[in-house]
């Protein structure tokens, strides 16, 4: 398959898990001709041998870099806006200095207020909003090489009754100092059933200079949302005194399995957080952001709390969709419901999280919002050796919901390459399956996944246990009895192992437009792209959700 062929796809979803497949899928070339069903591969060039080149991984931005420097004493950084809703949305923002440091820690002293001046057109601010602050603390003790932290104060402001696709102007700071940010400007999305939209796609992205570069085309693609699945700063890659874990930079050569557990008893360094929001702030203060965790922001605390600095940044409006649990939610975003929910919580039948899934996914309408969209971290299905099979339990346990409800894509991110599947159900091509989409590739520190599975002797071993973040092992010997398949598996449409980022335009109710970009490449050459088109009557799955009959 050519990498800039466009070629469409037919998605659809089925009511029930064992019901026959259908004929469905539909491959046409730009100019309707016939195209190749044979899986594509681009290969790593391992012939370059350069330490740091572009496709190889870099090291995170030193910290003396003036990208990465605060902002003046009591004036605002780290700014961001989070989607919460067709007409709302969150902003997000820092002041005051973080504390790191030996045992209790007292924070630093700001009382600095929490506003938002908003308005139509620039410096012409019609709305003056308040809001929220707060700080969070990363506690290690009982023993010496870890270093405490105290985040700087934390400000929230949520603003409700935004028009639908229109750009607003504003500033955020404290009415009563005068400290305000610069101005910045966004556009809100489409209201229901409203095209075009376009979504930018982003995971694993860390703060190398390859991280940069992917926050510099994602901005260039002029997204009105942005996707990020999971894995934002990578500041557990450092001990909490600073010190850089052992296994990071560059790239893991066939054969080479490097894996240290995340320990709690070194921490991470939470400073690095900090320094990733100034590098994002660009695009997160310019773009609407949903987020969901990978397992970089667990962050294992000594007293057992988890995603605590995730949870006090980029809070999700969880509660809006019914969940108990920040880890997963769902919004609508024009004409896509979009369900978030977590490789990293408990996942079977009677889990809180699979019954909220269940009834969230039951209850979409479909004449409201045709495009479904499911998005977590741990990929169901690579064909890389990097994290193969990892999260089959979850699969295991997940995928027939999201058949039977008749889900259009699955974003994932955690492997750090990319790649595309055909629609696919249960290890096996099925026309009724989503398209399953890897987009771990945004640049960070851990060096690319460039070894696949089905490479001659490099099937990774049947592991007896995951790793810490996720040790529970299903494994499954799906191909003719043998764990790894020995060619590019027939579901897997085109890998490629680059940092790059992805673009999902959803143009009308059955067709959108999926195109991946790689960084190495001018900004509007394209690796891959796909046109997607639903025809869900053909599956059965009724309009108004499952819970519904009418159809």
């Amino acid at each position: 398959m050519g990498r800039a062929g466009i070629i469409g796809v037919v998605l659809c979803a089925i009511v029930l898990p064992f019901a026959a497949a259908r004929s469905m899928i539909e491959l046409t070339t730009v100019d309707d001709g016939p195209v190749s069903l044979i899986p594509s591969t681009v290969q790593y060039n391992w012939s370059d041998t350069s330490p740091s080149g572009i496709a190889r991984g870099t090291p995170d931005i030193p910290a003396s870099d003036p990208r990465l420097q605060p902002a003046p004493e009591g004036y605002p950084e780290q700014v961001s806006v989070t989607y919460y809703g067709p007409t709302s949305v969150r902003f997000g923002w820092a002041t005051g200095q973080a504390q790191t440091g030996y045992g209790a820690l007292e924070g630093f002293h700001d009382s600095t207020g929490s506003n938002v001046q908003l308005g139509l057109s620039p410096s012409a601010y019609t709305d003056v909003l308040e809001g929220t602050s707060s700080h969070y603390d990363q506690i290690y003790y009982g023993f010496s090489n870890a270093l405490n932290y105290t985040s700087p104060k934390l400000h929230s402001v949520v603003v409700e009754d935004l028009t639908p696709n229109t750009s607003y102007f504003y500033r955020v700071g404290d009415l009563k100092s005068q400290y305000w940010s610069e101005e910045y400007n966004f556009t809100t999305p489409p209201a229901g059933p409203s095209y075009p939209l376009r979504f930018g796609l982003v995971a694993d992205v860390g703060q190398t200079d390859n991280s940069s570069d992917t926050f510099n085309h994602l901005a260039a693609s002029e997204p009105q949302v942005v996707l990020f699945i999971g894995d934002l700063s990578y500041a557990d890659n450092y001990e909490a005194n600073g010190t850089l874990y052992p296994w990071n930079n560059n790239i893991s050569y066939p054969g080479e399995d490097i894996w240290i557990p995340f320990d709690v008893e070194y921490g991470t360094f939470q400073p690095r957080w900090d320094k990733w929001a100034r590098l994002a702030e660009p695009v997160t203060s310019s773009v609407p952001f949903l987020f969901t965790v990978g397992n970089h922001e667990m962050e294992p605390q000594s007293n057992g709390r988890k995603f605590v600095s995730y949870n006090a940044r980029y809070p999700s409006n969880y509660e809006a969709s019914g969940s108990s649990n920040a880890l997963w939610y769902s919004v609508n975003v024009g004409p896509a419901h979009i369900a978030f929910i977590t490789s990293y919580a408990d996942y079977d039948q009677d889990s809180a999280q699979y019954k909220w899934l269940a009834a969230d996914l039951a209850n979409v309408n479909r004449t409201e919002t045709p495009w479904l969209i499911v998005g977590f971290h741990a990929p169901w299905y690579t064909s890389y050796r990097s994290h193969y099979q990892e999260a089959n339990c979850q699969r295991l346990a997940m995928e027939p919901l999201l058949f039977e409800n008749g889900v259009d894509l699955v974003l994932n991110g955690h492997v750090h390459a990319y790649e595309r599947t055909f629609p696919v159900y249960n290890y096996t091509l099925n026309d009724c399956g989503p398209v399953h989409l890897t987009l771990g590739d945004g640049g960070n520190i851990e060096k690319l996944a460039a070894v696949f599975a089905d490479y001659p002797g490099y099937c990774p071993a049947v592991p007896v246990h995951g790793p810490s973040y996720q040790p529970e092992v299903c494994n499954q010997l799906l191909y003719d009895g043998e764990f790894c398949s020995t060619s590019q598996p027939e579901w897997s449409a085109f890998r490629e192992p680059s940092f790059g980022h992805s673009v999902l335009d959803i143009l009308n109710d059955t067709h959108a437009h999926f195109a991946w970009y790689r960084n190495q490449d001018a900004d509007t050459s394209v690796a891959d792209e796909v046109i997607l088109v639903r025809n869900p009557e053909e599956c059965g799955i009724p309009l108004e959700g499952l819970n519904s009959q009418a159809y």
